[in-house]
């Protein structure tokens, strides 16, 4: 029997339809093969919001104040037991162990803690009739309300940059964010966010998102904290450290220490203070450079410099961006200027436009 006759054109025609179906399904596997090893991607960060209603003027800085206390539940009634020997030794040598346990585990500090000598034994008894004097208890720890502060951009890069920034510190309750936002004209854009709780160690990051956006395409990138591991942006895994920060929560944990501990801004000193990065963790030594006055909008302003590297590795090539910030202790330590180099030749200079703005106490 003899078969239908297809013209030639017909035929080169299918054969050009047949190879790019398959061709396409090959695409589409690949694609689905690829998905499937890699994590699926996080819904994005809804940021948190605050209203601004009083401005802080600079003021003397507050003494130092006590950790703040973690909340714990409720214990329930019981009859007291009858004390050990063991206990009665612990009476015995006075509660200087238990608050020593007690006591939370900041980041690594250079001298931390100043050495405290033991009271001098009293010769003579007071009266029974006379009071004991009063002793003065160190203030308990506030964090600060919801803050926004504004920075003006200036660098360069290739050419002279300008633009604007704003940091965000948004509490509500136990929760908090720090909002970082950078706008360098209509080149690009940075969108910062740490997402986490407070706690008497400070802040505790639980997911911290990037975007950034050159030339109208934008990239996104995050980390997650879990309760023993860091989740970087390629979905591998690594040990979760104490005290643990990111590039937006670092800024605050700091002034959160400064706030505790005076004592560590002085010319020499240094923090240590492990910093998740979406593609690595580091740990960074933030060292104080010396005391200077900070020329703003609204006058001089007395601030600290503090300057990081990385001791426990060298700077390879393609590198890490830097943050060096001046804190000032008249305005509850917050940066009053931010310094950013990038290893590829950028550098922006943050300098702050105007006293911050706070939402209501508690807020």
């Amino acid at each position: 029997m003899a078969g239908t006759l297809i013209p030639k054109g017909r035929r080169l025609r299918a054969a050009a339809l047949l190879l790019a179906v398959v061709a396409l399904h090959g695409l589409l596997l690949q694609a689905i093969g690829q998905r499937m090893g890699e994590p699926p991607e996080p819904p994005p960060l809804r940021r948190m919001e605050a209203v601004f209603t009083r401005s802080l003027e600079p003021a003397e800085p507050p003494p130092p104040s006590a950790p703040p206390r973690p909340r714990r539940p409720p214990a329930r009634p019981a009859a007291a037991p009858s004390p050990s020997p063991s206990m009665a030794a612990s009476a015995a040598e006075g509660p200087s162990q238990a608050v020593a346990e007690s006591a939370p585990a900041f980041a690594s500090v250079e001298a931390s803690a100043e050495p405290v000598a033991p009271p001098p034994e009293t010769a003579v008894e007071a009266p029974p009739a006379a009071a004991a004097p009063a002793v003065a208890e160190t203030p308990p720890f506030e964090w600060p309300p919801s803050t926004r502060l504004d920075y003006r951009v200036t660098g360069d890069f290739r050419g002279p940059l300008d633009g604007w920034a704003r940091v965000q510190w948004i509490r509500d309750g136990e929760r908090y964010q720090v909002q970082l936002d950078v706008e360098v004209g209509l080149v690009a854009s940075r969108r910062m966010t740490s997402d986490g709780t407070l706690t008497a160690d400070g802040l505790k990051p639980r997911r911290y998102e990037e975007r950034t956006a050159v030339m109208g395409r934008e990239r996104r990138a995050g980390v997650a904290f879990g309760p023993a591991a860091l989740v970087l942006n390629d979905g591998s895994e690594l040990a979760l450290p104490a005290g643990v920060q990111d590039s937006a929560s670092q800024f605050v944990q700091l002034s959160f220490l400064f706030t505790l501990q005076p004592s560590l801004l002085a010319i020499g000193r240094h923090v240590d203070l492990p910093v998740a990065l979406p593609r690595r963790l580091d740990t960074w030594r933030y060292e104080v450079v010396g005391e200077a006055l900070v020329a703003t909008p609204f006058g001089a302003v007395p601030a600290w410099h503090v300057r990081p590297h990385r001791p426990q590795a060298p700077e390879r090539a393609g590198g890490v961006m830097t943050a060096e910030a001046w804190f000032a202790p008249s305005l509850q330590y917050l940066p009053v200027r931010i310094h950013i180099a990038d290893p590829r030749g950028a550098e922006l200079d943050l300098l702050i436009e105007q006293p911050p703005w706070q939402a209501g106490p508690g807020r």
